[in-house]
């Protein structure tokens, strides 16, 4: 089906209320004092959300509700008071985004690679983007990616089906990565405003 580009975001009095029991991150997701990152994961994707965060601040003061997921940490050590963590296996998709009666889940996703493979996109995120999908059909998912200093927008309706086939080792060669030279990456979104391309559910 053809999508329609998103209708004008209607103001609102109030934004919606965040989900029940959920806490959000600290500001800007820092993590608490004391606690230092692995360099291996320390600017992995750093970029490319705080661009979104800035985005999402522009689409939340038109009346959008946007939610950024915490992210889980595990500790793999301690020196003194310092206790060094990375990224915990199952945290969930970076965004929950919700507007005019639509609700997306999104990723954000940075490589200095001249592509960025499938491969990084974790198997519990992908099965987070289907359950999502499958409960409306006013529900989208999608990875903002950030490759080569430009923002693209990658639809589940269609990552999704090249991501099962990878990982189900049947993608061709050439089909396990996806770089500037794939035709599906002219869903760009200058800027990071993934909105303004990714149509309605």
């Amino acid at each position: 089906t053809t999508r329609r580009p998103p209708s004008a975001v209607r103001a609102r009095d109030d934004p919606p209320p965040p989900l029940a029991g959920h806490r959000g991150p600290r500001p800007g997701g820092a993590v608490p004092r004391g606690v230092r990152v692995s360099r291996h994961h320390a600017n992995r994707g750093s970029a490319l959300e705080g661009l979104l965060d800035l985005v999402h601040a522009r689409y939340s003061a038109r009346g959008a509700y946007c939610q950024r997921n915490p992210t889980a940490w595990r500790v793999v050590g301690r020196e003194g008071a310092t206790v060094r963590v990375v990224p915990g296996a199952k945290s969930p998709p970076d965004y929950l985004v919700a507007v005019d009666g639509c609700a997306w889940l999104l990723e954000a996703k940075q490589t200095a690679r001249a592509t960025w493979p499938l491969s990084g996109l974790e198997p519990h995120q992908a099965a987070a983007f289907d359950r999502w999908c499958s409960v409306s059909n006013r529900h989208g998912a999608g990875v903002v990616l950030m490759l080569g200093g430009r923002t693209y927008w990658l639809d589940w309706s269609w990552l999704g089906a090249t991501w099962r086939a990878w990982s189900r080792g049947e993608a061709r060669r050439g089909e396990a990565s996806i770089g500037p030279a794939d035709l599906r990456l002219r869903v760009e979104c200058a800027g990071g405003d993934w909105m303004s391309v990714a149509g309605r559910p």
